[in-house]
């Protein structure tokens, strides 16, 4: 693509390299840089979690004869599942079971829609692209998480507790997990919208890095 530097644009084709970038980036952010409980849920969670499991899925997968999205997606599904199980017995274990299922289809399905969208810029043009792949999962994972944040932070100033937290925000998977789940069958139908929609943060990245 215009301006882009040239070690961008290889490394968007080699796709082990590619998929390492993606994963350390996400695994020193979200592990070892410390960030306040906000950052970490608005800002940490969304970008470098997303980028973390999208990196592990990638890599691998990343001989050329995995690389088939038949192959690749059920990886990461595994991988964001796998996340998802990991994330509840670290920070929530004392979660409700059916918030931890919603954990881990979330971080399936986001992980998954990466991966699809991945495979879509793939097939275009300007290979730089390919560094937009999460940016969908991303955006829901954001709203995902502030309105949990909303919702948590207006109930605890009207006096309410956990239980009536987990009340109030039990319609969130029926908003999240839609789209995501979506996100899997409008992507490869919409190529040319989805390169247009992750263009201009690509295009922001390889100016400044």
């Amino acid at each position: 693509m215009p301006g882009a530097a040239t070690w961008w644009v290889r490394l968007a084709t080699q796709e082990a390299r590619f998929g390492l970038v993606f994963l350390l980036v996400g695994f020193i952010a979200v592990f070892l840089s410390p960030m306040g409980f906000l950052a970490q849920v608005l800002m940490g969670a969304p970008i470098f979690e997303e980028a973390m499991k999208f990196g592990l899925a990638v890599l691998l997968t990343s001989h050329p004869a995995a690389r088939t999205l038949w192959l690749r997606l059920p990886v990461a599904w595994l991988v964001g599942a796998g996340f998802g199980v990991m994330e509840h017995y670290l920070t929530y274990p004392s979660e409700p079971d059916w918030l931890f299922a919603e954990r881990c289809a979330f971080h399936g399905l986001s992980t998954g829609a990466s991966v699809v969208l991945h495979r879509v810029l793939v097939g275009h043009p300007e290979p730089a692209l390919r560094w937009g792949s999460t940016i969908p999962s991303v955006v829901l994972h954001y709203l995902n998480n502030l309105a949990a944040v909303v919702i948590g932070l207006s109930t605890l100033i009207e006096g309410g507790g956990e239980a009536e937290v987990l009340e109030r925000s039990a319609w969130l998977p029926f908003a999240i997990l839609p789209p995501l789940a979506a996100l899997h069958l409008v992507a490869p139908v919409a190529r040319r919208p989805m390169a247009a929609f992750v263009r201009p943060f690509v295009r922001f990245l390889a100016r400044h890095i």
